[in-house]
């Protein structure tokens, strides 16, 4: 029966992979969802806690809660997520997991987090560029295409011209070009040149431009900012989810690495990216 029920999370992660690209509105429910989630989970564990409770922002297992002090409550909603044990014998098992709502744990908030929250459109964006991951270099010439804001993974810097249509449009390039950095920093990195069979990534602009955006969309989200427009893009013209998966990996682990750099002050830039091996399955 176990392995019935791992088969439907399986078959369930599949069918939500292609249905969550399949719309505009679904993919930018979904990348929602990823800006208001707290956790390291897997994008399918991710998927899983999604479709059970598109409003978690924070699951744990029970053990886990209440290690850390906190009770479940009575009726508290169950979320099926899968655990790979493969020291075990067993492949995949069921791990059950609550959201921090039915618990007595108060759902706080970094003080950088609630700083690009609440203050104004100005302010955020001088503090997005306080916090430029890279060199940034200011040039008068103008990019093909209106691009005002260019990471170049050449020589690892981020080109700002003239011609901002205001804050937003300063804040959705940037944070465009951070992601980019993010996933050329992750495909630099030791670890992941050593394990270049297991991934199968490579940095590329020109391919990965869309993952970019995608990944500015949940950070600005979460920050309750204006997002990019999106209603045109999709994840990926096929229909394998496992491809999905991937590319939607690298949305989250990008997105993530951006807002950790925003909200932990004391991030040592040089360390602390996240790679993209993380399993799809």
């Amino acid at each position: 029966m176990k392995n019935d029920f791992m088969s439907q999370l399986f078959r369930y992660v599949n069918e939500s992979s292609i249905s969550i690209v399949e719309s505009a509105d679904n993919f930018t429910s979904f990348l929602s969802f990823l800006g208001r989630h707290e956790s390291n989970l897997t994008i399918a564990n991710k998927i899983l806690v999604y479709g059970y409770d598109k409003d978690a922002t924070e699951v744990r297992t029970a053990d886990e809660w209440i290690n850390s002090g906190y009770e479940i409550s009575r009726n508290a909603a169950v979320i099926h997520t899968m655990e790979y044990s493969p020291s075990s014998g067993r492949g995949y098992s069921d791990r059950i997991m609550y959201d921090i709502r039915f618990t007595g744990k108060r759902n706080t908030v970094s003080e950088d987090r609630n700083i690009l929250t609440t203050a104004e459109s100005g302010t955020v964006s001088e503090a997005l560029i306080r916090a430029v991951p890279c060199r940034i270099e200011y040039t008068d010439q103008a990019r093909a295409g209106g691009t005002k804001c260019f990471f170049n993974p050449e020589s690892h810097s981020i080109f700002v011209t003239k011609g901002f249509k205001g804050f937003d449009d300063i804040n959705q390039q940037l944070l465009r070009e951070y992601s980019h950095y993010m996933m050329d920093k992750a495909d630099r990195a030791d670890y992941v040149k050593a394990h270049k069979d297991l991934r199968g990534y490579t940095y590329q602009r020109a391919v990965h431009g869309m993952e970019a955006v995608a990944s500015s969309y949940i950070i600005l989200k979460r920050y309750n900012r204006q997002p990019p427009d999106i209603q045109n893009v999709s994840v990926r013209r096929d229909t394998d989810p496992a491809a999905i998966r991937q590319s939607l990996n690298r949305i989250d682990i990008a997105s993530r690495n951006v807002i950790r750099m925003l909200e932990d002050r004391n991030l040592d830039k040089e360390k602390g990216v996240e790679n993209f091996s993380e399993s799809s399955k």
